[in-house]
């Protein structure tokens, strides 16, 4: 019987720029994506998106906007060779956000 995993994908301190985590789907049955966030008076969204080329990315759905101390998280049903978490900012400041995904070995 296959394991559930979880492993930690970002552990970041003072984001105050657009960032990007990559999560690595080459050896992993990717399940479910998990963001959490503390902040202080900030302008960002926070999205999961994916890529066939890892040149040109798309949202999963429409990015989801941060305030307070809370948290997102995406259910995956597709299999895409590049997927990663996008801070995306505009102002203002992300105290602590920390990123996890779930999965299956293939």
């Amino acid at each position: 019987m296959k394991q559930l995993s979880t492993a930690k994908i970002a552990d970041v301190a003072a984001v105050g720029a657009d960032v990007e985590f990559d999560i690595n789907t080459r050896y992993d049955d990717i399940k479910e994506v998990h963001a959490e966030w503390t902040e202080t008076t900030v302008s960002a969204t926070v999205a999961l998106q994916i890529s066939f080329d890892d040149v040109i990315w798309t949202d999963q759905e429409t990015p989801t906007a941060m305030s307070g101390a809370t948290s997102k998280s995406w259910n995956i049903e597709r299999h895409v060779p590049y997927m990663r978490v996008e801070l995306d900012w505009t102002s203002g400041a992300v105290t602590t956000f920390k990123a996890y995904k779930t999965s299956l070995p293939y």
